[in-house]
């Protein structure tokens, strides 16, 4: 299946409301910043439709992408997620933010091993990103792999040192190991 026709039968099962006409108006700079103003006060089914439209008008259209896999992952739908994030990693291998959800939803279907895949690519693509380490914790964790799961946590909290979640699964990390 072609990226565009997976697209096309992303964006038909949506069942999401079209675009409004002012939404299609303004550039996709400003679409984007609307959609994602929209997903911050709560009104996610919008930004999630002016996303479709914004990628059903160009496939390459990075940023769109990234947040509509964002806004899947929250809804739990990893596989659809998961679709959108690899087209956007095809077309932007350097996107730590695209690698970094891909490896989110992945994990969510339990595929850890490819997770891991993607996790990596985070980590290439942007050393000081503190959620491609988290996220590679993540999956070493799941793999069982628990020695490299607590370096990768703490490499994440060496990135953000004030991020109380990375902190506290870091702890959580030592304690169960030490058990």
């Amino acid at each position: 299946m072609s990226v565009l026709s997976s697209l096309y039968s992303l964006i038909m099962k949506s069942g999401l409301p079209p675009v409004t006409p002012l939404a299609k108006s303004v550039s996709s700079g400003t679409r984007l910043n609307l959609a994602v103003a929209l997903d911050g006060i709560g009104k996610t089914a919008e930004a999630e439709a002016i996303y479709l439209d914004m990628l059903q008008a160009d496939p390459s259209e990075v940023g769109a992408g990234i947040n509509l896999g964002d806004i899947w992952i929250r809804a739990k739908r990893y596989a659809d997620a998961a679709a959108i994030l690899h087209m956007i990693v095809l077309r932007a291998p350097d996107a730590s933010a695209a690698w970094c959800n891909l490896s989110t939803a992945l994990s969510g279907l339990g595929d850890h091993e490819q997770a891991l895949v993607a996790a990596n690519e985070a980590v290439r693509s942007s050393h000081d990103n503190p959620k491609a380490y988290y996220n590679r914790a993540e999956c070493w964790w799941a793999l069982g792999q628990h020695q490299l799961a607590i370096r990768d946590y703490e490499t994440a909290l060496e990135c953000d040192p004030q991020d109380a979640e990375i902190n506290e699964k870091l702890q959580l990390a030592r304690i169960a190991v030490q058990e």
